[in-house]
């Protein structure tokens, strides 16, 4: 019964795993180390807006952050930000709890394109907001999200 119960439980990531696994997926897309080292010693998460970056400032945006991290037990580990035709979108790039989904969570797609699995918060639109795959793609150290 000890076996099941630790199998059980290693299934789960702390946040020191979770931490560890969004580092590795930012230094898999490209991410800017200093960005990279802004989140791993300092947990700053940085929004991706338009091919710049910027230290999340808004608190709503901040509260929303928290809120997801609490409620699902995932890590935010970068921003992006984008308005289109059905509402401003934020996509919260995350880590699950689930060990198991982690090789899901990123995957090459084209030249500097990857989808990634998300949060996307659509903050005109509440109702619209769910988790997925959305498509990014890098330049120069920078995300955006291009589908």
């Amino acid at each position: 019964m000890e076996d099941l119960n630790e199998n059980y439980v290693s299934m789960y990531a702390t946040n020191a795993e979770k931490k560890a696994k969004a580092v590795s997926i930012m230094k898999e897309l490209g991410v800017f180390k200093a960005i990279v080292d802004m989140f791993r010693y300092e947990n700053i998460v940085c929004l991706f807006d338009n091919y710049k970056i910027y230290n999340i400032e808004d608190i709503v945006v901040l509260n929303k952050i928290k809120e997801l991290e609490l409620k699902y037990n995932v890590i935010v580990y970068a921003v992006t930000h984008e308005y289109t035709d059905f509402g401003e979108l934020y996509s919260l790039l995350v880590v699950p709890k689930y060990k198991e989904d982690w090789n899901e969570l990123l995957h090459f797609y084209n030249k500097n394109e990857y989808s990634v699995y998300s949060y996307v918060w659509n903050k005109t639109n509440n109702e619209c907001s769910e988790f997925g795959y959305i498509l990014v793609r890098r330049f120069s150290g920078i995300l955006k999200r291009i589908g």
